[in-house]
């Protein structure tokens, strides 16, 4: 019969951590790339992620990471997965997230303040 277990998992999920003690948890999310407070690309709003075919095996996929901020190079990228951490030109998804909806606020606004001056009925003779 298998026994119960108690573990800890990193708390940013990026299932790569399980241990049977917390201190061995709270070690590792210190470091995390998941964990926004390392400034990680796998955090960052300027991150593109695509998959293409592992060349060397067509049966798998492989995740591409590349930064889109324009006019910036990331610096030193770390790991077999290609990550940089305290990026300087790191954005936080929170304020990506705001700043796309502000620019969608803005242009429906520009919409209907057109459609207001194209609108006939509104146009004195």
């Amino acid at each position: 019969m298998p026994l119960k277990l108690d573990a800890y998992v990193c708390q940013f999920r990026c299932g790569q951590r399980v241990a049977i003690k917390k201190a061995s948890i709270e070690t590792h999310e210190m470091t995390c790339f998941k964990n926004p407070l390392r400034r990680a690309c796998r955090t960052c709003g300027w991150q593109s992620r695509s998959h293409m075919e592992d060349p060397e095996n067509p049966r798998y996929m492989k995740v591409y990471s590349e930064c889109e901020k324009p006019d910036f190079t990331p610096p030193q990228m770390h790991g077999k997965h290609g990550v940089a951490w305290d990026c300087p030109g790191w954005l936080d998804h929170s304020a990506w997230a705001k700043q796309a909806d502000e620019k969608e606020e803005r242009e429906e606004q520009k919409k209907l303040s057109l459609k207001n001056v194209t609108d006939d009925s509104e146009i004195p003779f």
